[in-house]
């Protein structure tokens, strides 16, 4: 999705844009594979933040009804879907209340093909399948990409290359191979790993039930955890995750007695009464990465984004919107260095290019250290309880908004309005700010009060 955010959002300032997908992707939707060497965990669940599908119908006009026409089920993350979360159920909204959080919920395969399928309808942009980058191209001083070398052998020129090739890119290697350094990486791997099942909806279940859609989550004091989601076709994906090698089963026995051992057995008895369709598909490389190209010099031209440079552990759902998101500061910065409305020419605008990688790298990983906090902070807990991390001496600060951020989660999910401004924020519609408004601040401070009563009169 980063690939296709990329070409739109450039489109604007350039009279012609390629985009290079490694994998043959049919013009069938249902002719498509569920599995992609370009996307590894691509049959797996993807969720579209509110945020994410916002920007997206800014970047292919008429998306989310697009998604809704080929059969996307509506799920409004406050009013169907129910939770289970610190020894609570968190119930669904009343229908009669005013939500911000309606989306569409479909498979990656369908959002890929209806984002492709808009895309193409503009006329400066190229899609080219089945080509698969293997070195990029430089001038003669290394200093300034001029295009990328195909495994074919063929060659593309190009002023700017944009690397949204996820997970497994190499352009690190390839900036070392013309003597540029190599990022500094982070890496935090809880060992998390999911199984992930598609079931037929049983008939009217939203209807009978109130709900769609279902989060259990391990706290406190399990790695387990269990997420069902609406997808076209009246379908449910079902993931369920352990951590640290205690993965899902991928026998029909054993997937469903993982489920039935979840805090709460909701999942469990839903997918109990669905049908089953197709084989569990397991997917275990969910360690955060963190490349740091804001701390090297980049040729000019080159550009890194989407899980090229962060990828997220998917579980918690934040890799598209991301990538989406840097895509958009990618069109927004280089206009600014271009001037408004003015389209980039190859004899006018090199210029604006020198230094570019570095502002934009800097400002993406400005963007990703909300999400990347979030991503890690509970893998980090994890693996020192583990043992695998030493304790982190945390400063007085960190302290105070760990805590805080806990209380709003309790307090949310007793409060519908904490809990409308928490998705806001989680779902990147608003910044993390918005949670020390004085209307929230008041009702967590209300419930920690509630708390230090609490202990006091039973001690």
């Amino acid at each position: 999705m980063a690939g296709l955010a990329s070409a739109s959002s450039l489109s604007s300032m350039f009279d012609e844009v390629l985009l290079l997908e490694r994998d043959t992707i049919p013009t069938d939707l249902e002719a498509m594979s569920a599995k992609r060497g370009g996307v590894p965990q691509f049959q797996q669940p993807h969720v579209m933040l509110v945020g994410g599908l916002q920007l997206c119908e800014k970047l292919f006009s008429g998306f989310k009804e697009s998604l809704r026409e080929a059969g996307g089920q509506p799920v409004d993350w406050l009013k169907d879907c129910k939770a289970y979360d610190f020894g609570v159920y968190m119930e669904p909204l009343p229908q009669s209340e005013a939500s911000p959080l309606g989306s569409v919920g479909a498979t990656r395969k369908l959002m890929e093909h209806t984002a492709r399928n808009i895309l193409q309808t503009k006329p400066n942009i190229s899609l080219q399948c089945g080509s698969l980058v293997t070195a990029l191209r430089f001038s003669a001083d290394n200093s300034t990409v001029s295009g990328v070398v195909l495994k074919d052998g063929n060659e593309i020129s190009a002023d700017i290359v944009v690397d949204a090739s996820g997970r497994n890119s190499k352009v690190s290697e390839w900036l070392e191979a013309a003597g540029c350094s190599a990022p500094p990486q982070q890496v935090i791997n809880s060992g998390l790993g999911y199984g992930t099942r598609t079931y037929k909806m049983p008939k009217d279940w939203r209807l009978k039930h109130g709900w769609n859609s279902f989060l259990i989550s391990p706290r406190p004091g399990t790695g387990r955890q269990g997420l069902l989601l609406p997808v076209e076709h009246d379908r449910w994906q079902v993931i369920l995750t352990g951590l640290a090698g205690d993965h899902p089963p991928t026998d029909e026995e054993g997937y469903l007695e993982f489920a039935r051992s979840l805090p709460q057995k909701d999942i469990y008895e839903a997918i109990k009464q669905a049908e089953p369709i197709g084989p569990v598909y397991t997917y275990s490389r969910t360690e955060n990465v963190r490349r740091h190209y804001e701390k090297v010099d980049l040729p000019a031209g080159v550009c890194i984004l989407g899980d090229a440079a962060t990828c997220f552990n998917p579980v918690y759902g934040q890799g598209m919107t991301v990538g989406i998101k840097g895509a958009i500061l990618l069109r927004d910065l280089l206009q600014k260095r271009l001037g408004p409305g003015v389209k980039f020419s190859s004899e006018q605008s090199k210029g604006a290019l020198k230094g570019f990688g570095k502002e934009f790298q800097t400002e993406l990983a400005a963007l990703q250290d909300f999400p990347w906090t979030v991503a890690t902070g509970d893998d980090e807990k994890h693996l020192r309880a583990a043992g695998k991390l030493p304790p982190k001496k945390k400063s007085v600060g960190e302290t105070i908004i760990n805590w805080y951020f806990l209380q709003a989660i309790r307090c949310a999910m007793h409060d519908y309005k904490v809990r409308a401004k928490f998705f806001s924020v989680n779902h990147m519609m608003v910044p993390p700010t918005a949670m020390f408004h004085p209307s929230i601040a008041s009702k967590v401070a209300l419930i920690s009060i509630k708390d230090a009563w609490g202990a006091l009169t039973s001690a």
